[in-house]
């Protein structure tokens, strides 16, 4: 009779199904490691300011031959810590006075509320009718402190997509915002601003051109003119900060983007002037808050893989294990044609079974 062989008991994970899971879970990683690469500024080479007036042009020396060479010089005094830095968080009495007129002055506001009349949102250049209310602004920038300013600013920004969609209503007097700004690449203007009004007071400036993401933003840009950074600031096009900006709503900036065609689709990021805060890290810190969530993805991917193979193998090898028990018992013993014939007479079949097996040779 033939041998009726044990069933093999179930494993946990057929191979095809571990296959699977193990893919799953590499693409989970690779998944959270290109969103990690997309935070690098080395994204973002591709990315060339074109302020578009003789006064403002991009360095073409150390900064893009030498990324993060180059700090702010000069005496800024040291910046606040980030999170004790906000608006309404300081009392009136010890809010700065203002050194020059500003646009809580009815003059100012109303002398600016034509000025932006002229602004041309969405185009990469600065167009000289424009040149008023940029002077403007950053003549109010330039006579309040940064502490100033931020105690004006609104306690809560407006979403990213509304600064694009209706620019004219953030574009007023009495209007500032703050941002807490990863910054990614910072450029300072080798031709001061001067202005052009006679009555003006003040001399050509410096101003640094950043761009950067919020964590609103959600990696789309937004663009600073910031006047004073804090010394020891980094510069050039691969820069990992965090500050915290304040100041006004400028214009909707246009940009080009990376390797973009003839006729690629120009983007757009909202563009502001005013001062910034910044905290240098600690020595040996190399992470920032916001990339830590992506360091926590990649390191929890690695433990579900590790976790999962060891699960396999523990589990495919106990079930080897049984497999090969229950298929390498004894075979019975053999028995020849009239022994087993004299056991079906003598009713041993029917009482126990088969106790053994006829030889091959036997039944030819």
């Amino acid at each position: 009779m033939p041998r009726l062989q044990p069933e093999r008991p179930k494993r946990l994970f057929r191979g095809a199904e571990f296959t699977r899971l193990m893919t799953m879970m590499l693409m989970l990683v690779v998944l959270g490691m290109m969103i990690k690469a997309a935070g690098n500024s080395e994204t973002w080479k591709w990315l060339v300011s074109k302020p578009g007036h003789s006064d403002q042009v991009v360095a073409e020396g150390s900064d893009r031959d030498r990324p993060q060479t180059e700090k702010v010089s000069g005496n800024a005094p040291p910046a606040i810590g980030l999170a004790a830095i906000g608006a309404g968080q300081m009392p009136s009495s010890k809010v700065p006075q203002a050194t020059g007129p500003t646009d809580e002055d009815d003059m100012e506001a109303a002398a600016a509320e034509e000025d932006f009349d002229f602004i041309v949102d969405n185009s990469i250049e600065v167009h000289p009718e424009e040149m008023p209310a940029y002077e403007r602004l950053t003549r109010w920038v330039i006579n309040q402190p940064y502490l100033r300013l931020a105690a004006r600013a609104t306690p809560k920004n407006p979403s990213y997509g509304v600064f694009i969609t209706a620019p004219q209503d953030f574009r007023q007097p009495g209007k500032l915002f703050n941002f807490e700004v990863h910054l990614r690449m910072v450029i300072k203007f080798d031709v001061k601003l001067r202005f052009h009004d006679d009555d003006d007071p003040h001399d050509p400036v410096t101003l640094y051109e950043m761009w950067g993401t919020t964590d609103e933003s959600r990696g789309r840009l937004l663009h600073f003119l910031v006047y004073d950074p804090p010394a020891g600031l980094p510069v050039g096009k691969d820069v990992r900060e965090d500050v915290r900006f304040v100041g006004y709503f400028f214009r909707v900036q246009g940009y080009e983007p990376a390797k973009a065609g003839l006729n690629a689709r120009v983007q757009l990021a909202p563009s502001f002037i005013g001062r910034i805060a910044w905290k240098a890290r600690e020595p040996g810190v190399v992470l920032t808050s916001s990339e830590l969530p992506w360091l926590f993805l990649i390191i929890g991917g690695l433990m579900a893989i590790l976790i999962a193979w060891v699960s396999y193998l523990v589990v495919g090898r106990r079930s080897r294990n049984v497999a090969y028990l229950a298929t390498n018992l004894p075979p019975p013993p053999s028995l020849t044609v009239e022994n087993w014939l004299d056991q079906v007479e003598s009713g041993d079949e029917a009482a126990g079974g088969s106790i053994g097996h006829l030889p091959a040779e036997d039944l030819e």
